[in-house]
């Protein structure tokens, strides 16, 4: 998805979480939002215990429709809510 190109990693409100990784939003240069592209086909997930709230409603409605198509980590869940 990003190979090759140039990303912009942008600190949101938190630094880090509470395992001590970087909290980090990535852009690429014409300001996709790579975050919100893997929410939306389900190969990540929102961590409800971080504090970082920076695009929370954006990012939180990108995994929902993941969840709501059943897509990618999503598919083997029966219905649940994230």
């Amino acid at each position: 998805m990003v190979t090759g190109q140039t990303v912009t990693l942008e600190q949101s409100t938190t630094n880090t979480d509470s395992a001590g990784n970087l909290l980090r939003l990535v852009y690429l240069s014409n300001n996709k939002l790579i975050n919100e592209e893997l929410l939306s086909k389900g190969a990540a997930r929102i961590q409800p215990t971080a504090l970082n709230t920076t695009l929370t409603e954006r990012l939180t409605a990108a995994q929902q429709t993941a969840v709501s198509a059943r897509a990618g980590l999503w598919s083997a869940c029966a219905q649940t809510r994230p």
